[in-house]
């Protein structure tokens, strides 16, 4: 067995037993309370401090081509905790949560080994958080939690079948809503109501070609996904017609899955342009209007879109393994870059707000990060959620 199969079983083995803390606050376990899995792992790599052992299994992860699943909404505000969901190496299905202003990660394990396989995607539906998975079987599988009890509901989307990417969760009126890429690149939305779900073809085969991007404009759902030969559409749901497509961009502009998102009163979308550039879309009733946010080669993978206090923010994965931070305050122009940490290849994606911070969670290979930033002020702070250390 060679030494990185080694260090990545058991670096894997011990995001079950992960306890976090509050941003800034995190010190690294004591080696009488790490478990068999670190003691193992130093084995592998020597007297490494622990925080090195983190830091050395994302990079050795990520160097031994393992791929990163689709950008998903892995990160939301739930009540008053920041919440995340993260696919563990074993296709387990875990969630964290941590009351804002406090310290202490929680985890809990929402399904066993085996049971995912693609990102999980994650939202506040009233007083309850909502998971959705790929299951065995290419299955559509959906979690609900009522917030602050302790246990996990579990069902399947009866007839729903995923493929390749993970799918989009959100809310529509009091309910939970989901978007996923079926059979044969279609696109499907679900419903649930009183009486079950309701599944709804919103384009047919050969119509997507990446995870689709679920969210609601004036209360109605639209969906954002790449389309063929590198295009980008809008699906939008209209009660008199159902769904209608759009086009937001043509041919040979979209080479990621789209992040869709509403800033104000105005419907964004960023997506990863020609030659690893990051473009910005923004629709007003003239049509949609796009934005250099960064040149070529500083964009690699599915970005994420977001408002945060009164500035649009993107997060994405930049050159040199980094992960970069962008925000544009509504109304103006330009966009202002930040690096918010380096050495994080293969990295998924996903911002937000919840009090009154910028959150971006980030998984490199199978350890989950989470990096925090107060709105307006500086620097960014990491938590290394997996292992429970800081960056």
């Amino acid at each position: 067995m060679s030494a990185l199969f080694q260090l990545r079983e058991s670096v894997s083995a011990m995001a079950p037993y992960a306890r976090g803390g509050r941003p800034g606050r995190l010190a690294a376990n004591n080696a009488s309370d790490c478990r068999e899995e670190l003691i193992d792992v130093r084995k592998i790599l020597g007297k490494y401090r622990f925080a090195a052992v983190a830091a050395t299994a994302a990079a050795l992860i990520s160097s031994a081509g393992i791929p990163t699943a689709a950008n998903a909404r892995t990160v939301v505000q739930a009540g008053n905790a920041s919440v995340i969901a993260s696919r563990g190496s074993d296709g387990s299905l875990w969630f964290y949560w941590q009351n804002i202003g406090a310290s202490g990660w929680n985890p809990e394990e929402v399904a066993g080994p085996g049971t995912t396989l693609s990102d999980p995607s994650i939202a506040e539906v009233g007083n309850t958080t909502v998971i959705a998975a790929e299951g065995q079987n290419n299955t559509l599988d959906f979690y609900s939690q009522v917030n602050g009890t302790a246990g996990w509901s579990q069902q399947q989307v009866p007839g729903a079948t995923v493929f390749a990417e993970a799918p989009s969760i959100g809310q529509f009126g009091s309910s939970a809503a989901i978007a996923a890429r079926g059979p044969d690149n279609s696109l499907w939305f679900y419903w649930l109501t009183a009486t079950g779900w309701i599944p709804t073809q919103v384009a047919g085969p050969g119509s997507i070609f990446s995870a689709p991007s679920l969210t609601l404009v004036q209360n109605t759902p639209a969906i954002a996904a790449q389309g063929l030969n590198n295009s980008l559409n809008l699906y939008f749901d209209s009660a008199s017609s159902g769904w209608t497509p759009s086009q937001v961009a043509g041919v040979g502009t979209t080479f990621s899955g789209p992040s869709l998102g509403r800033v104000g009163n105005t419907t964004v979308i960023a997506a990863q342009g020609p030659n690893n550039s990051l473009t910005f879309y923004w629709q007003n009733t003239s049509g949609w209007h796009p934005q250099q946010v960064a040149g070529a080669g500083t964009s690699f993978g599915d970005p994420s879109i977001a408002q945060v206090g009164n500035s649009t923010v993107i997060a994405s994965t930049g050159g040199g393994a980094s992960l970069k931070f962008y925000w544009q305050a509504i109304g103006t122009s330009g966009w202002n870059p930040q690096t918010v940490r380096s050495g994080l290849a293969g990295t998924a994606v996903s911002i937000t707000q919840t009090g009154q911070s910028s959150v971006i969670a980030a998984k490199s290979g199978n350890v989950q990060y989470f990096f925090w930033q107060a709105i307006n002020t500086s620097p960014w702070h990491c938590e290394n959620v997996s292992l429970n250390v800081t960056c």
